[in-house]
């Protein structure tokens, strides 16, 4: 087996980095793989280029090694290269949604064992003007405060950094709304909002069952969208969420918040200053976007159930 690795070795607190040596020099010396050729980039536009440059017949698996921005660039650039090359992630970031909704391995032992199995699975990707996204598209307050957490807290914090950096934001965004529309085949909304969040999987920004029906390979993208008209209901809301609690709101009696599934929705906005689209953590441009969800995009490998 041919490997391709992407890293970037920056990504979370570096713990992943002594895995990884384990990883290469157990595929190797087991005769696993074949050939191991590395990439180290910290560069997401270098990643995404390597990636659409690889080849079928150069490579038989990808392994990228990253936080949710790293993951992002390397399936932009494994789709684009339409060389339908299987995909193995390792998780180095601060929350790592997309893996942890999926069960990914962390340890060398069990991420070998998952290579020497090799069984891809199509998963599904969403798509957002243009480029891809593998767990979730959003903006208002969970993109600014993905934009904003510093980076020592996150190193330091893990997750927890995201949610000191909510409640240093909640008063800001709750005296500024975001005047949004959105349409789909299952909805219409228009009106002030906080948070709109589409994601492919349950767990987004650490928050593990925030999106309770989504999964990746069932043709459709989850919608939330929150309305936090005052301080005490956003903090009731936030606290909620990043206690992991978001399976007890019922969201047919709850009046602030929206929650469906769909294929395909359009959101603009009458803001009079740019609204900031966070794709996979990352700015992806400003608002007005079409987003829809690919299906059987890109092949991951998966352990065995």
């Amino acid at each position: 087996m041919r490997i391709k690795v992407i890293v970037n070795p920056l990504a979370g607190r570096k713990t992943v980095q002594p895995e990884l040596e384990k990883i290469i020099g157990h595929l190797l010396v087991e005769g696993i793989a074949s050939d191991i050729s590395v990439l180290r980039s910290i560069i997401h536009d270098e990643t995404r280029t390597v990636a659409c440059q690889l080849q079928k017949d150069e490579y038989d698996l990808v392994i990228a090694c990253g936080g949710d921005g790293t993951i992002n660039a390397v399936v932009n650039g494994l789709v684009e290269s339409n060389s339908h090359i299987p995909l193995a992630i390792l998780p180095a970031g601060t929350a790592n949604d997309f893996a942890y909704s999926l069960k990914l391995p962390t340890d060398a032992e069990k991420f070998c064992a998952m290579v020497e199995q090799f069984d891809p699975h199509y998963i599904d990707l969403g798509t957002a003007n243009g480029n891809y996204f593998v767990n979730v598209a959003a903006f208002g307050l969970f993109t600014s405060v993905a934009y904003n957490t510093p980076s020592d807290e996150k190193n330091s914090l893990g997750k927890l950094a995201y949610f000191f950096q909510g409640i240093r934001e909640l008063p800001n965004h709750v005296l500024n709304s975001i005047p949004i529309e959105i349409s789909c085949k299952e909805r219409h909304l228009k009106g002030p909002i906080s948070i709109c969040i589409v994601a492919n999987t349950a767990s987004v920004g650490g928050m593990r069952n925030l999106m309770p029906r989504a999964k990746s390979d069932d043709g459709l993208l989850d919608v939330l969208v929150a309305r936090l008209p005052d301080i005490n209901t956003a903090s009731m809301f936030f606290n909620t969420i990043f206690n992991n609690e978001g399976e007890k709101i019922d969201l047919k009696k709850n009046r602030i918040i929206t929650y469906f599934q769909t294929k395909h929705l359009s959101c603009s906005t009458t803001a009079d200053k740019p609204v900031e689209l966070d794709l996979d953590g990352e700015y992806f441009g400003d608002l007005p976007v079409d987003i829809s969800v690919k299906e059987a995009a890109i092949q991951l490998l998966v352990p065995a159930e």
